[in-house]
């Protein structure tokens, strides 16, 4: 009986694991979105704030949500995309 709470315990603690936040900005910590693509898990969000964000080929290659506050620009200085998607369950807001 206990090797079996042992069991189901460790399964439910597995189902609830937690998410990270990540915040983009002039006054966040961060101010490259590919730097906070990187350093995030699967089902972490990523923030970022209002500003003109000029970054080569943003690549999103994990499960993440991507969310501007304010209507951030990405400008691909008509010369790169702006951002490219390279994983499954990606939320772009």
């Amino acid at each position: 009986m206990k090797s079996l709470l042992l069991i189901v315990s460790i399964f439910i603690s597995q189902i609830f694991t937690f998410a990270n936040t990540w915040h983009v900005g002039k006054k966040a910590s961060l101010q490259g979105i590919q730097q906070a693509i990187d350093g995030a898990m699967n089902g972490d969000t990523i923030l970022v704030d209002s500003g003109i964000y000029q970054q080569k080929n943003i690549v999103i290659h994990k499960s993440i949500v991507l969310w501007g506050i304010g209507y951030p620009v990405l400008d691909g200085e008509k010369k790169y995309e702006p951002i490219s998607v390279r994983a499954n369950h990606v939320t772009v807001y």
